[in-house]
């Protein structure tokens, strides 16, 4: 008779701990969701500003037609940036909604990310022939004064040292919440 209580009390334990044990995974649960959902969000933020900075720059590119140099270059220029911002709302299409189901997300995050690491490999040799046809195009003007080319050189050198840098750390920080948001999806998946 002792041991069918002893039993009893075992099976209702247990019962008790699986229930809040339930109970814990469903926070934890919760708790993974809303926190893909934040990361998502501050994804698609860091690349709605990336679309706006290619917008900008396209509107400011029109001072290279203003100071000289070739209607050649300033067309080419803003095909550039209209490459890149296009491809940029392209890969933002693989950026999952934050009501679609978390778990499909995973693949959609990694087409993301593979989009946006191929892009590097487009977008830097595009950047490198862009630079060095600058620097052709303010050699080549007659006349701009000789130290208006300098200083418009070392200000171009300048700005693409400090754009390159903020890119790759821009690129990089996407790259690493990318990263992170499939390492949440997955340990999400792990626990359900």
């Amino acid at each position: 008779m002792e041991d069918k209580d002893i039993m009893t009390q075992m099976q209702e334990q247990m019962a008790v701990l699986r229930e809040k044990l339930e109970d814990q995974t469903i926070v934890n649960d919760r708790i993974l969701r809303k926190s893909c959902r934040t990361s998502l969000g501050k994804l698609r933020m860091k690349n709605n500003s990336t679309i706006f900075l290619g917008i900008v720059a396209m509107l400011l590119s029109v001072s290279f037609y203003m100071i000289g140099l070739s209607i050649y270059f300033f067309i080419a220029t803003e095909l550039m940036m209209i490459v890149a911002v296009v491809s940029t709302v392209l890969m933002n299409r693989y950026l999952p909604d934050p009501g679609k189901d978390v778990m499909s997300a995973t693949e959609d995050l990694t087409k993301f990310r593979k989009g946006y690491m191929d892009w590097l490999k487009i977008s830097i040799p595009m950047i490198c022939i862009w630079l060095a046809w600058l620097g052709y195009e303010i050699w080549r003007n007659y006349d701009m004064p000789d130290k208006l080319k300098i200083g418009f050189a070392v200000g171009c050198l300048v700005g693409g040292i400090v754009g390159l840098i903020l890119g790759l750390i821009m690129h990089r920080n996407i790259v690493r919440s990318t990263d992170e948001l499939i390492s949440d999806i997955k340990e999400l998946k792990d626990t359900i």
